[in-house]
């Protein structure tokens, strides 16, 4: 019996009982129930339990000798599991230990020390700096010999006369260059730090034949490899590079769009694990395919997701292989462009969940090349603020047949922002867009990660004027549905659709936020409303050119000696702000709170007054410390005479909120406050009541108006943003207009509804109260 006392405790960098489990068995060869339990922080009844998991798994064997039963790591394919394991389960063991031998291999090196190919290998990860090199490194080498081996292992039956068996003693990586010859399979393809772990010693790789049996057993290996990878990985490495799985049930809804027959040809531009490209071929082989996976072409930029993807598919059919590449999608050209080695011919469908990047993390000189080869190809240019994932998706489309289906998970920010007009011209003029299906919050597509997506179901041709689309939110994923039963299937009933409509192509504009159509049909009919410019003076709030600078707070005007006749109040921000109303209470708290809550404001009734006219020698002081340092450098401040002259401004009666992420807010301002250029000020040109002021506050606060100034508002990273123009505009109500009993009734929802804003309370039976007091008033048009 193999003896344990070379197995060092106070290294183990997991705590998980069957990873360490397998690690020690691995290490020492055969132990018995007894002495595993003497390495493991649990009890006995708890050792004994795992150990026989894990042999359900066939993971490990056991003998009974005596009273004893001995047990030892099974080797690859000599075991069978009486069942497959859990998806918790399969990651957590897996996961532990890759992490555990990792640890082990990389204390054998005194201080590892890369080479250059290596260091440049994880320069390029963008690794955050908490996360150590030599430990993401390791981990990875040993995470992508466990997947060269198992796929070696699913290749060797069609290879066997080229292909000698895998086993300890041999040469893996000569056995990994050998497979890779004859069979073609980038997942053999070797990269930097592979090298970090060659030679490895006997025991790990006794370990990763043990691994082998529940990742075969497994019933969703896309899944449980990429979560392993993912739990590997940092998520701040993945963001960058944009990398985050797609669930099983989205891959299967995309691959129902993508293939029409058995015989289609199918490329995933950015195939990860492989989740996308194995629901096609299980799409495939339902539809009568016998040898699907050599319809598969896939690409991605990271070799560890190609090794995933390779494992995978072999998994879901057996034998041949997908034509993979490890490299650049944008980089990957087709074959009428072609000028190098990758070449492919036009597929008839391609499903896609490409990178996430921000344009903001893809290199400027990045970005001129992918301009310059998207342009080349399609005649195209997309904006300098374009995502990874729209390059993507112009570069696909020239690897797709005329009629060839495009299936797509993208964020759905390009529905509404700016950057999204060139792509959604680029779909409009390329494809006829049968379905734009947005995911509502609910549906946690990426565990955690705050991206609303929307799936894009294309068709490759020119619209006709018959062609409709149909652009849908879900609050709830529908269960046993495709894509075309979606798209065709009357939305209520289906009870998952939150809000839908069906238009003709032609009446999407690229400029417009596709998302309205989302919202109620209900439109203001602006005939019978009056321009918001018609009753009221809109402007922007005061630009100060140094918030820092001529904001202060309470301690600050106090160690300063300041003298507040050349201080008046203001709101410094509207960050967070859900008040309808705002007090001199509140802007007592903010004082007390020693919030910047007084503005520098040298005025003497209309004048400015002079620096050689103020008396105060404090605020003298101040102001020659503004002219010493550098807040006169500021284009505003220095473009002033003189330059502490900020804007005269007389406290507006409503102060309007004009960028949010939760709605538009109009607030009455009774603690007549100034504001900053972060809140719009209207002042109403006519001398109305209190109560028709709240009556129009009512309706201004309604759901009526947000949602019309979400049809015409820009988004800025997740922020709605109205300008003044566009508020000028608002078709609204004007209280002279209204009968008294409607004045009354509009100014009693409006006090409830601050009040509720107030105490942080749900306000929407209030809001369907407004919304049934200017039913009658308004007059209601269609959708357009």
């Amino acid at each position: 019996m193999a003896k344990s006392e070379g197995f060092q405790n106070d290294m183990c960098v997991t705590t998980h009982t069957s990873a360490r489990a397998l690690v020690l068995l691995g290490h020492e060869g055969k132990l018995s129930t007894k002495e595993l339990n003497t390495h493991l922080s649990c009890s006995y009844s708890t050792t004994r339990r795992r150990l026989l998991r894990l042999a359900e798994l066939g993971m490990v064997t056991r003998q009974k000798e005596g009273r004893n039963h001995i047990w030892e790591l099974s080797n690859s394919g000599d075991t069978i599991a009486e069942g497959p394991p859990d998806e918790e389960e399969f990651v957590e063991v897996i996961t532990e230990v890759v992490a555990e031998l990792a640890a082990r291999v990389e204390s054998e090196c005194d201080t590892p020390v890369f080479s250059d190919d290596v260091v440049g290998w994880l320069e390029d990860r963008s690794l955050p700096e908490e996360v150590s090199r030599p430990e993401y490194a390791y981990r990875i080498a040993v995470y992508r010999r466990l997947l060269r081996s198992l796929l070696y292992q699913l290749h060797r039956p069609e290879y066997k006369g080229y292909l000698s068996p895998l086993t300890l003693d041999s040469a893996w990586r000569t056995q990994f260059a050998e497979a890779l010859q004859a069979t073609s399979d980038s997942g053999f393809e070797t990269t930097a730090v592979d090298e970090i772990i060659s030679p490895v010693p006997t025991w790990v790789d006794r370990v990763l034949f043990a691994l082998h049996r529940p990742i075969k057993s497994y019933n969703d290996p896309a899944t449980g490899l990429a979560e392993i990878y993912e739990s590997l990985v940092s998520q701040n490495a993945r963001r960058d590079l944009g990398q985050f799985a797609t669930p099983k049930y989205i891959g299967q809804f995309l691959a129902s769009w993508v293939v029409k027959s058995p015989e289609d040809t199918v490329l995933d531009p950015g195939i990860g694990a492989g989740q996308l490209a194995s629901q096609v071929l299980k799409q495939k082989i339902r539809m009568g395919a016998t040898e699907p996976i050599a319809d598969i072409t896939g690409v991605d930029i990271d070799e560890t997701a190609v090794s995933m993807a390779a494992v995978t598919l072999k998994l879901v059919d057996g034998e041949g292989s997908a034509e993979l590449s490890h490299t650049d999608f944008i980089e990957y050209t087709p074959r009428s462009f072609a000028n190098d080695s990758y070449q492919t011919t036009t597929v008839d469908g391609v499903i896609a969940n490409p990178p996430y990047s921000r344009h903001q993390a893809v290199e400027d000189e990045q970005k001129e090349r992918f301009n310059s080869i998207i342009a080349a190809e399609s005649g195209y240019e997309l904006s300098s603020r374009t995502p990874l994932y729209g390059y993507f998706l112009a570069h696909a489309t020239q690897f797709l047949d005329q009629g060839g289906r495009l299936a797509a998970i993208v964020p759905s920010k390009f529905l509404d922002t700016e950057f999204g007009r060139d792509l959604k011209r680029f779909l409009l003029q390329e494809f006829r867009i049968r379905g734009v299906i947005q995911l509502e919050d609910e549906i946690d597509v990426f565990n955690g990660i705050k991206i609303r997506p929307a799936l894009l179901l294309l068709e490759k041709g020119n619209p006709g004027e018959e062609t409709t689309t149909s652009i849908l939110s879900l609050k709830q994923w529908p269960s046993k549905i495709d894509a075309t039963e979606l798209l065709e299937t009357d939305s209520d009933k289906i009870p998952e659709v939150e809000e839908s409509t069906t238009l003709s192509q032609h009446l999407l504009s690229p400029t417009e936020r596709w998302t309205h159509y989302l919202e109620e049909s209900d439109t203001l009919d602006q005939e019978a409303m009056t321009a918001f410019e018609e009753i009221a003076d809109i402007n922007r709030g005061i630009a100060t050119g140094n918030n820092d600078y001529f904001c202060l707070t309470a301690s600050e005007v106090s160690e300063l000696g300041l003298s507040t006749e050349y201080l008046v109040p203001i709101i410094r921000s509207a960050h967070g702000l859900r008040l309808l109303d705002l007090k001199y209470n509140d802007w007592k708290q903010w004082l007390d709170n020693d919030r910047p809550v007084w503005l520098l404001y040298c005025y003497s009734d209309r004048d400015i007054v002079e620096k050689d006219e103020i008396e105060d020698e404090n605020i003298v002081k101040y102001l020659n410390r503004g002219e010493e340092g550098e807040t006169t450098d500021g284009y505003l401040v220095s473009k002033r005479n003189p330059w502490y002259r900020v804007e005269k401004q007389t406290p507006a009666p409503i102060l309007a909120k004009y960028m949010n992420r939760t709605g538009f807010l109009f607030i009455r301002n009774h603690a007549e406050l100034r504001c900053l250029n972060n809140l719009h000020t209207i002042t109403p040109k006519n001398d109305y009541t209190e109560t028709q002021i709240q009556a129009l506050l009512a309706y201004l606060n309604s759901r009526v108006v947000n949602k019309h100034l979400s049809k015409y508002s820009m988004d800025y990273q997740g922020l709605q943003k109205v300008e003044i123009n566009q508020l000028n505009d608002v078709p609204v109500i004007n209280p002279l207009d209204l009968d008294d009993d409607t004045i009354q009734t509009l100014s009693k929802w409006y006090k409830r509804l601050r009040q509720v804003r107030r105490r942080k309370l749900d306000d929407e039976q209030i809001l369907d109260e407004i919304h049934q007091v200017l039913e009658p008033i308004l007059l209601w048009g269609d959708e357009p």
